[in-house]
């Protein structure tokens, strides 16, 4: 059951006076302000939906016919493009004998050929490093200086066009008005990679027409710009292999904001041009805040421009997200209306496509200032409407001050004696249960202070009970502490007991890991023995065959010291018995086998050092790194130098078989992976029987490598398989391992982000697989760099 509010008197019959006298007078008064209202909007709509009508096709009118005048503009530029690739095409066919003075503008710089000078009425020259400039090169840049007075007309006719040029497929530039070119081009440039070539290839162009390019960053220092640009294919060439040449005449994107600038848009508005790729060409400044762009009519020219840089996509209406709608209408027709929400300001959008280049303009006007003159009038509607809400709440204001004082008057009568019995009821809440009154003359009044005195005596008593109560609690709780006093002792106690013992199995604990640290250390100690021992047995056998080789040269050079004093004798004025005695000392020392085997021991001296230094090498080679510095490695090269290493283990027991695929560089720490390989080549050696055979095969599979060891040994037991990875466990026997091989070799792997997988066969071998990752994660790098 829901309990209802509690309210004064007062307020009772406040409410009463609002629900009889006052609500119906102020709703019949609202319901006349709401009308006039309702009016006012209804008139303010039909304004402004009929400016709208206007509007519409007033700006639809205005942009069919500046689009039709900007189309009538770039129609002149295209016809002069024309007009240069056909002058260009014939000018490739006429000879042409170049004056001295031009003659002497030309120069060669770092490979480059190129004007050094203007004269009147001249274009500049550059012509690219990458191709040797020689008497044909030369030719060509002259007789194409015969199309220098058509570029200069063409430029001086047209008040758009600010450049006019010549680009050949080998890289050639002709371009007027002249500048200093050889600054201003990188010396390699190559054109035919630029968008003002390759637009007017057959593959972009295959009309061989005229045709528009996007907005690019023109190398020759003009800034941002578009290009009207045509091909001249040669007779008889293929076009499939590019035109010999590329016609153009430039419009920089400073003159087309110009000319966007004198469109007459009615409202304050403005318009902008965009190209067939969706890509703003020329923004107004009036625009610039609305898009949030600045427009870029200036390009710093600190280092020369090497390639194609257009404009960022802000400025592309299709990649933008506040102009999805608008670019899709304009995909779906050439012309029409929309409207655009653009930096929280709805716009009015017409758009007009220019015949022959896919230009489309735009006209963009804020839809308030359309509407100004009819929210004026509303405004002026709205502010009578609130003067007479303001007179009415004014009235009724005064109204409610009166009827709130004969509410407050009526209220008093009735609300005193209930206020007498509240003081009553909040005193017996506060303890003073025996209270008296004074008579009531409202007769209810009186009953309920009768009950109300009744029932503070019985809270009195009441209470008396309680306090009783509450003193038996007391002596209970007592009795219950003291309880719980003697039970804490006994945990304490006990908790004295359990540290003592926690105490003594920290001390085993620590006794363990010291164990445990031995062994480490045992099994580090037995590995290294193992590799000084086939280290030195490696170093013996060429260095025993060396010493022995040095002896026997010592003897041959006792020989050769014999040899040579007897033949200066044979030189001295008494020759013959000398002569004589010389042939038969060559007869004695056999002198031709001396000389060649004392070659022979030089190569094998030679041959046994190379040896001792390839041993070396790799033993640098498998320590190289530390333990903790992480390198891209060869895995290939580490891979050598651990099997050179373990060949004194190995060639008594087995046949090494390499079987290696593509590895790249490998983020790893080399030293701990070949401490790997060296365990799991040691464990293959010690695990064959009889002489046998040890495969290494590597490989790549996605952005993981692989390393396995196999080999042909006694294999292992299916119910050891999962301990061999285990620290100290080992089949072999006491002496023989400490069983930390492989788990090591286990951690290694887990420290690279890797794993080691195992198959083997009981009685026929063993395949040890190494996966690592080729890079380590990123998120991991400063971890195992620490």
């Amino acid at each position: 059951m829901t309990t209802p509010r509690s309210q004064s008197f007062f307020s009772l019959v406040w409410r009463s006076y609002l629900r009889s006298a006052l609500l119906p007078i102020i709703l019949i008064e609202l319901a006349l302000v709401v009308a006039y209202l309702l009016t006012n909007a209804i008139i303010r709509d039909e304004n402004i939906q009929t400016m709208q009508r206007l509007a519409k096709d007033q700006l639809q009118g205005v942009a069919n016919l500046e689009a039709g005048r900007i189309s009538d503009q770039l129609d002149s530029v295209a016809h002069m493009t024309r007009l240069l690739q056909r002058q260009t095409e014939v000018a490739y066919q006429t000879p042409y004998q170049a004056s001295s003075d031009e003659q002497q503008r030309y120069s060669v710089t770092d490979g480059v050929l190129h004007t050094t000078h203007d004269l009147p009425g001249r274009a500049a020259l550059f012509y690219s490093n990458i191709n040797t400039i020689g008497q044909t090169q030369r030719d060509k840049a002259l007789q194409l200086g015969q199309l220098d007075g058509v570029m200069r007309d063409m430029v001086d006719a047209q008040p758009l066009v600010t450049q006019a040029y010549i680009n050949t497929q080998d890289s050639m530039n002709r371009i007027y008005p002249y500048f200093d070119v050889i600054d201003q081009y990188p010396h390699d440039m190559k054109i035919t990679e630029f968008n003002f070539f390759y637009d007017a290839d057959i593959k972009h162009n295959p009309g061989k027409g005229p045709v528009w390019t996007d907005v690019y960053i023109d190398p020759a220092g003009q800034g941002w710009m578009t290009s009207c640009i045509a091909p001249v294919y040669l007779p008889g060439a293929d076009p499939a292999s590019g035109p010999e040449a590329v016609v153009g005449l430039d419009i920089t994107l400073a003159q087309l904001i110009t000319q966007v600038l004198h469109l007459d848009v009615p409202w304050q508005g403005y318009g902008i041009l965009v190209d067939k790729s969706g890509t703003i060409m020329a923004l107004p400044p009036e625009g610039e805040e609305a898009w949030g762009l600045k427009e870029l009519t200036n390009q710093s020219y600190a280092d020369a421009i090497r390639q194609d840089t257009f404009k960022p996509d802000e400025f592309n209406l299709n990649k933008r997200a506040d102009t999805q709608t608008l670019s899709r209408a304009m995909q779906q027709a050439d012309s029409g209306m929309t409207e655009l929400n653009l930096n929280n300001d709805l716009m009015l959008v017409s758009w007009h496509t220019i015949a022959g280049t896919n230009w489309t303009l735009l006209l963009l006007v804020d839809d308030d200032k359309i509407y100004t003159d009819a929210m004026a009038l509303n405004a002026r509607f709205n502010r009578i409407g609130y003067l007479m809400i303001g007179a009415l709440v004014l009235f009724y204001l005064c109204f409610f001050i009166y009827l709130y004082r004969k509410a407050f008057t009526l209220s008093q009568s009735v609300a005193m004696p209930l206020q007498a019995l509240s003081a009553t009821m909040k005193r017996i809440g506060e303890g003073d249960y025996y209270q008296n009154l004074e008579p009531f003359e409202v007769r209810e009044a009186q009953e309920t202070a009768t009950g109300l005195i009744q029932m503070g005596k019985a809270l009195g008593q009441y209470t008396q009970a309680l306090e009783e109560a509450k003193t038996n609690l007391e002596s209970l709780n007592q009795e219950l502490e003291a309880r719980v006093t003697s039970r804490t002792q006994e945990l304490q106690d006990l908790n004295h007991q359990l540290n003592q013992e926690n105490t003594a199995k920290a001390q085993l604990i620590d006794e363990l890991k010291q164990t445990q640290a031995q062994l480490v250390q045992s099994e580090k100690m037995a590995s290294i023995g193992q590799l000084a021992a086939g280290v030195a047995h490696e170093i013996n056998n060429p260095m025993a065959y060396i010493s022995a080789n040095i002896e026997a040269m010592g003897d041959y050079v006792g020989d050769l010291l014999s040899l040579n004093q007897a033949y200066e004798r044979a030189l001295m004025p008494t020759s013959d018995p000398a002569r004589q005695s010389l042939d038969e000392l060559k007869i004695q020392l056999d002198y031709d086998f001396l000389i060649n085997d004392l070659q022979a021991l030089v190569e094998e001296s030679r041959e046994g050092t190379r040896r001792v230094k390839k041993i070396i090498e790799d033993l640098r080679e498998f320590s190289h790194g530390g333990d903790t510095d992480w390198a891209w490695a060869d895995l290939h090269k580490g891979l050598e130098s651990t099997l050179n290493i373990a060949h004194n283990e190995l060639k008594y027991k087995a046949e090494v078989i390499r079987e290696y695929g593509n590895l790249p560089a490998v983020e790893c720490i080399p030293s701990q992976i070949n401490q790997v390989l060296l365990n799991l080549l040691v464990n293959a050696a010690q695990a064959i029987e009889q002489f046998g055979k040890v495969t290494v095969r590597t490989g790549q599979k996605d952005d993981q490598v692989y390393i396995q060891v196999e080999d042909t040994g006694s294999g292992i037991d299916e119910k050891h398989m999962g301990q061999i990875f285990n620290p100290f466990f080992t089949t072999k026997p006491v002496g023989k391992g400490t069983g930390l091989g492989l788990a090591m070799s286990y951690n290694i792997m887990e420290k690279h982000h890797g794993r080691i997988d195992v198959t083997s066969v009981k009685g026929k071998g063993t395949c040890f697989t190494l996966w690592l990752p080729i890079k380590q994660p990123v998120s991991l790098e400063v971890d195992h760099r620490s």
